[in-house]
């Protein structure tokens, strides 16, 4: 078996130790002066718990024609220094879908700016807890990695599942078959471009990608996968998007609309509005690039395991 202890262990080790003087931090550096004089220098200004970049609050439901899904995701700024050009932050992530499977997933970011502020590069790590639709119990790794840009971006995701088989199914008689499930292992991957002409109204974007999850009770789901997100608002945004295989998504289209807003814990903790600025989230207007830096990070597929047909007894897979 699979053992993501170390794993979870070292993103939170991380986490914690960036998180354990919350506040600000100014590094200096010395030079000497014209007299001889050593004179220390204020150089740059980090901020723990930073609200530019501001944290995210998102909530939305996708639907399919065997599935229905409910989901929030939150993003919350760890660190940042004072240029914005480095975002390190928590995402925690609970979906419910109607079939009901549970997943909640804790996971660390990091968000680069590069090329003059003009293209984001991204990282990330999680451990999602998996409850199926069985209610068998599942936890797994998921690394990504992305490339934002005003007109492409890209991101490539992998679960690395515990490799669990669980029974859920048994009949008895001359003839005994045993049903089991398990999680799927595998990698997707989306390119797209932002559509040009209408940016400055909304921003939407067309993705084309391959995805490749391994079924260890027979044939692999790997195909062509298309997505188109239409930011209709800085704050609302719609989506459709296709898969060739209909077992990991309830049907070969999905349909969703998200909301987002800022959100701060720390905020409100301190006793100020959490939701400062949610406003312009809701009004006609361009975003500035920077404001991707806090966007929600874009994952798996809905539906993250697969049960076998009935087998006799005895039988390998």
């Amino acid at each position: 078996m699979r053992k993501l202890s170390p794993f979870i262990a070292g993103i939170f080790t991380l986490g914690l130790a960036l998180t354990a003087s919350a506040g600000e931090q100014i590094s200096t550096r010395s030079q000497v002066d014209a007299k001889g004089s050593k004179v220390t220098l204020a150089q740059e200004k980090h901020t723990f718990f930073p609200e530019d970049p501001a944290g995210l609050l998102t909530a939305g439901v996708l639907f399919s024609e065997h599935l229905t899904t409910g989901y929030v995701d939150t993003i919350t700024g760890l660190y940042a220094p004072q240029n914005r050009e480095s975002f390190f932050f928590l995402n925690s992530r609970y979906v419910y879908d109607d079939n009901s499977q549970f997943i909640s997933s804790t996971g660390l970011g990091f968000r680069q700016m590069l090329f003059d502020r003009n293209a984001i590069l991204g990282v990330n790590a999680y451990y999602d807890s998996l409850q199926s639709e069985h209610d068998n119990d599942y936890k797994q790794l998921g690394l990504g990695a992305e490339l934002l840009t005003k007109w492409v971006d890209a991101r490539v995701n992998y679960n690395l599942p515990e490799d669990d088989r669980f029974e859920v199914d048994r009949t008895h008689g001359a003839h005994s078959t045993r049903r089991f499930e398990a999680a799927l292992e595998g990698v997707n991957a989306e390119v797209g471009f932002l559509l040009p002409g209408i940016e400055k109204y909304a921003e939407v974007r067309l993705f084309a990608g391959y995805y490749h999850y391994d079924n260890p009770f027979g044939g692999d789901f790997e195909g062509f996968k298309a997505r188109l997100e239409a930011r209709l608002l800085p704050g609302l945004i719609a989506d459709v998007e296709y898969w060739d295989d209909t077992a990991i998504n309830g049907g070969h289209w999905t349909a969703g609309v998200r909301a987002s807003l800022p959100f701060s814990l720390i905020a409100m903790l301190r006793g100020h509005n959490p939701f400062e600025g949610a406003s312009d989230y809701f009004r006609p207007r361009s975003r500035e690039f920077s404001e991707r830096m806090s966007e929600m990070v874009i994952r798996a597929p809905r539906i993250q395991t697969v049960t076998s047909d009935p087998r006799h007894r005895g039988a390998d897979f």
